[in-house]
């Protein structure tokens, strides 16, 4: 039986929408671990 963890997480970047995701991939995968897949909701640009 597979067990899935669902994470809802924000992330900003002054250097723009790929920082901010990178650096959030990033801190998942340490805080999380075995992290198979991240999903982009939506973003807003400000």
């Amino acid at each position: 039986m597979d067990i899935v963890k669902v994470v809802e997480v924000s992330a900003s970047s002054e250097k723009g929408f790929d920082d901010a995701i990178k650096s959030c991939i990033n801190k998942i995968a340490q805080t999380v671990g075995n992290t198979d897949a991240v999903y982009v909701k939506d973003f807003k640009y400000i």
